[in-house]
């Protein structure tokens, strides 16, 4: 277990991230198209990937982690750009009901998706549990935590992947 709290944090939410990746590959090789689930599987991507996940990384961990040298954008190249894009191609799917678009961004989003994690876990959170001090911990948790205030929480993510891997099963 690390010092650190926040990175723990965030290996749960990549864990079930991964769990979401996996039954979106399953929706992709059975060519299921199910509007409500699709809904369900856009909501987790938007709303928790890039909402929550993602903006609690870029907007409080990799600008305090630049003051320790640690500069994740490097790693990180143009990911928020190639995500943004990726999702418009979804809610444009999703809105025409549009199965290949989908499928497409689908397939865009777990590739992008599963290099992000591995950046993340192999290169900036190793360098993280190297080179900062453990007393910053506490401040970044404040900030997740209040950042989190604002959205819906990690169980009701679970929820929606515990219910699209029983749709796929």
């Amino acid at each position: 277990m690390s010092e650190f709290t926040f990175l723990e944090i965030l290996k749960k939410e990549h864990f079930l991230i991964e769990r979401a990746l996996r039954t979106m590959n399953l929706l992709i090789i059975k060519d299921q198209y199910l509007e409500k689930e699709f809904q369900l599987v856009y909501q987790i991507i938007k709303d928790f990937v890039e909402d929550n996940h993602c903006a609690k990384e870029e907007d409080i961990l990799f600008p305090l982690i630049r003051e320790y040298e640690i500069d994740a954008q490097l790693v990180m190249v143009n990911e928020s750009e190639k995500r943004k894009e990726i999702i418009e191609t979804l809610e444009k799917g999703l809105k025409t009901l549009d199965k290949e678009k989908f499928f497409e961004g689908l397939k865009d989003f777990i590739e992008i998706f599963a290099r992000h994690i591995f950046k993340e876990e192999g290169l900036i959170f190793p360098a993280c549990e190297a080179l900062l001090p453990v007393d910053i911990n506490e401040k970044i948790v404040e900030d997740f935590k209040e950042y989190e205030s604002d959205n819906k929480g990690y169980d009701y993510f679970l929820k929606i992947v515990e219910d699209l891997e029983k749709v796929v099963a």
